[in-house]
């Protein structure tokens, strides 16, 4: 079926390239762009180039703008959105115009800006919730896309679009949300079983269930529905390459995961499996080399560098260099709970009480960062500052702790723990 495809592919290319150029309408242009996007980094750029003629020759196709917005290309940069949309007299010109932006500023990486716009446009479009989900989870804000992700199926369960993603979210958590799991895979296959998004969700919902070798089937069926038969998508290979590790068939697992990098060389996602699996495994000399070519490929990223400081502190000669790069990106990116678990453990580790205090203060009155982590900062700074002769101040921090609504019960059964023994030094305060 695959083969059927690609030889239906090709033949489709072959009949739009002998179109005379005078004759390549808009619809032309773009059927030629979704062909060619999917195929390599080569294809994707000519997809670019043939999106921004569509809109060229048509004004109004404002989705192959937004494309070509987000691809960040230096035509891209060069638009004005306001003007763009300045011709258009419906009252929804407004939200285009910002809608544009944010796609303009995510092609520039200002991720971060592009979602305050975003959240201007409101929490009732489906669509919206749905690329704001998908941005937080490409900055490693998963509780926030989750949570978004899940209101946009909520308000749309015909949807597909990113709905693997939010099935990885789920099968993710910890514990995972097995039940909200399997009714997400169930609506998706009821709406339409032909769709990757369906089959990847099933797949988590089986693996979450132990039930690794139907996970698999799942996972090879996703990857053989590919996008114009093409690529599969790195959703799929991500979920085949999770099943692959689970069945412990680790050479294997690598070898599908350097495929799917190989094919999508800004993912983000595909490179922290790669290398967590690997120092998981203390296989140090292949994270270095998978870091590396992370950090050629995404050198603005502040979850590359993370990973890049993970890799670092396997080693006692790079502790010191994983710390600075961690202070950079906790201050730059607050919200980046994985950098700032990461640091608070290498000040526990190197009893740096005071300059771990010092930086948990900071985050604890930082609006960047989201409140559900709330609970385990204000416990964190409490032992802190309980080791450094403080007991009032760890008192009132833990205090806080149990008080804030925090998501990990482990926490929560901590910070009782805490509080008990601080109760117990009665005497001191």
């Amino acid at each position: 079926m695959r083969k059927f495809r690609k030889v239906l592919v090709r033949r489709v290319k072959s009949v739009l390239a002998k179109i005379p150029g005078h004759q390549y309408i808009p619809k032309v242009r773009y059927a030629m762009a979704k062909l060619l996007a999917g195929k390599d980094h080569k294809g994707a750029n000519m997809s670019i180039s043939y999106l921004q003629d569509v809109f060229t020759n048509c004004n109004s196709a404002f989705g192959s703008l937004a494309t070509v917005l987000r691809s960040g290309t230096s035509t891209a940069t060069s638009v004005n959105t306001e003007a763009v949309v300045e011709s258009l007299e419906s009252s929804g010109a407004a939200n285009l115009a910002t809608w544009l932006e944010a796609q303009k500023l995510l092609g520039t990486g200002q991720a971060e800006q592009a979602l305050k716009i975003m959240s201007l446009l409101g929490t009732n479009n489906p669509k919206i919730l749905t690329e704001m989900g998908l941005v937080y989870n490409s900055l490693g804000m998963r509780h926030e896309a989750r949570s978004e992700l899940a209101k946009a199926h909520s308000l749309d369960s015909e949807q597909h679009y990113a709905m693997d993603t939010l099935s990885l979210l789920f099968a993710q958590n910890t514990p995972p949300l097995a039940k909200e799991l399997e009714s997400l895979a169930t609506q998706l296959m009821n709406s339409n079983e032909n769709t990757i998004e369906a089959w990847i969700a099933f797949g988590h919902c089986a693996r979450v269930q132990g039930k690794l070798k139907t996970a698999l089937y799942f996972a090879h069926k996703a990857c053989n529905l590919t996008i114009f038969g093409d690529k599969p998508k790195s959703e799929a290979m991500m979920l085949k390459a999770l099943v692959l590790l689970d069945l412990e068939k680790f050479d294997e697992a690598m070898r599908h995961l350097s495929a799917a990098i190989k094919r999508d060389v800004k993912n983000i996602d595909l490179y922290e499996l790669q290398i967590v699996t690997y120092l998981q495994r203390a296989k140090i000399r292949e994270a270095r080399a998978a870091v590396a070519i992370c950090m050629q490929n995404l050198p603005n990223s502040p979850r590359a560098r993370v990973l890049k400081a993970q890799v670092l502190l396997a080693s006692a000669s790079g502790k010191e260099e994983a710390q600075s790069i961690l202070e950079e990106v906790v201050f730059a990116h607050p919200y980046l709970l994985e950098a700032v678990w990461l640091l608070i453990s290498q000040y526990d580790s190197t009893h740096n009480y005071q300059k771990g205090t010092e930086v948990l203060k900071k985050l604890t009155e930082n609006s960047m960062v989201p409140f559900h982590s709330m609970g385990r900062l204000h416990h964190q700074l409490g032992e802190f500052l309980s080791k450094t002769g403080m007991p009032a101040a760890a008192y009132h921090h833990t205090n806080i702790a149990l008080t804030k609504q925090c998501d990990e019960a482990a926490v929560q059964v901590g910070a009782i723990t805490f509080f008990h023994e601080l109760l117990n030094r009665s005497m001191v305060f």
